[in-house]
């Protein structure tokens, strides 16, 4: 029995909010195990949310309940397709996806942390209950109740708590596109870690197909002087300059030898998150 709850939202560390959501999830189950992925999504960012919960989840055991509560609006930088007259993306939704359980509003942020449709097992629709319905707070209502249930039985049958839901009514939205050409990768900032890391939504493969025995590498984010750097297999603080690795996730990532480089360059505010990043290789 997992009896694993992970949580990764735009709550913030300020407010209450996550500590009110475990209270609702021990008052039901005391014997769950939450563990904060994070709360510091930029607000409303689906594209940041599904970047952590995807670099986290694959390293919990099967069984475990992943929360994914963030919200995109209209007015939210990162402007998604389902916006507009398609009611889905407020219907909560529980899915089973490789013997992981997701607990995700149908806005897209699934098929962004899961992309293979064909490994889903099950999806089911939560319903809206008939008391204890928190309208400026809806993951008390639909997502604490399916949480504490699912930690507590991780085999049950997700038809147990809701309506079966057809996989082809789940919104399909995609990372925004990594372009590959000769000598040339422009990709995106993802996120920007506390040790003043640089992540990009590169991956490694695609990375080795361009760069082959390329000797230099430079980097250039608008706005910003550009950065030679050179890759490295792992971290190495004795010697110096800027480097590219890549994270456990598969990801590369920038960073400065014993230097938080994103806030050297004044990168952390998230407000950047998802702009250009080109590297040139000669």
């Amino acid at each position: 029995m997992s009896q694993i709850i992970t949580l990764t939202t735009d709550w913030g560390s300020v407010d209450p909010y996550a500590a009110i959501f475990k209270a609702h999830v021990w008052s039901r189950f005391p014997e769950a195990r939450i563990v904060d992925v994070t709360h510091e999504v930029e607000r409303h960012n689906l594209h940041h949310a599904a970047y952590l919960l995807g670099m986290a989840y694959p390293h919990f055991p099967t069984g475990s309940v992943h929360v994914a509560d963030v919200r995109n609006l209209a007015n939210s930088k990162v402007k998604l397709a389902y916006l507009g007259n398609d009611k889905r993306h407020m219907e909560a939704l529980a899915v089973r996806y490789q013997d992981h359980l997701f607990l995700v509003e149908n806005n897209g942020i699934f098929s962004m942390l899961c992309p293979d449709f064909d490994q889903i097992q099950e999806v089911v629709k939560l319903p809206v209950p008939e008391e204890n319905v928190y309208q400026t707070f809806p993951s008390l209502t639909f997502f604490a109740p399916a949480a504490a249930a699912l930690a507590q039985n991780p085999q049950m049958r997700l038809k147990e708590i809701g309506e079966e839901y057809p996989v082809e009514q789940l919104v399909k939205e995609r990372l925004l596109k990594v372009n590959l050409e000769e000598k040339r990768i422009t990709c995106h900032l993802t996120h920007t870690d506390h040790y003043g890391n640089i992540h990009t939504d590169l991956l490694k493969e695609d990375f080795l197909s361009v760069a082959g025995e390329a000797k230099k590498m430079q980097v250039l984010i608008p706005g910003y002087p550009a950065l030679d750097v050179v890759l490295r297999k792992r971290f190495t603080p004795r010697t110096e300059g800027d480097f590219v690795m890549f994270n456990m996730a598969g990801y590369l990532e920038i960073g400065r030898v014993q230097a938080p480089l994103a806030y050297q360059l004044g990168l952390e505010d998230q407000r950047v998150l998802w702009s250009e990043i080109n590297i040139l290789f000669e």
